[in-house]
């Protein structure tokens, strides 16, 4: 609820404590706070986003592209491009719907 109120002033926190549970390896945690900030809607959204999107994992670039679309952040068609050759075929159709939802 916090994210959806005033995103720009605990954003730095989440992410913080998004990293802190990946190195604890509290997968349950991770993948909430995973699922926070892929509904959070703000101005600042572009830089975890783009971290996201380069991270190896399926997860964390599935909730990327709900961050792009969610945010209209067209300033990363190419590395969600890139997705679209994923190996995973359900995330590269991800990826290809993204782009056809942010107009690109």
């Amino acid at each position: 609820m916090i994210m959806q109120i005033q995103p720009e002033k605990f954003l730095d926190r989440l992410v913080m404590e998004l990293d802190e549970a990946k190195q604890k390896k509290q997968t349950a945690l991770y993948n909430g706070l995973l699922k926070i900030i892929g509904e959070t809607k703000s101005a600042n959204m572009e830089t975890i986003t783009r971290r996201l999107i380069q991270n190896s994992g399926v997860i964390e670039k599935s909730y990327a592209l709900d961050i792009a679309v969610n945010n209209r952040l067209t300033s990363l068609a190419d590395e969600i491009r890139t997705v679209t050759g994923d190996k995973n075929e359900s995330l590269a159709a991800k990826a290809r719907r993204t782009l056809e939802k942010l107009g690109l």
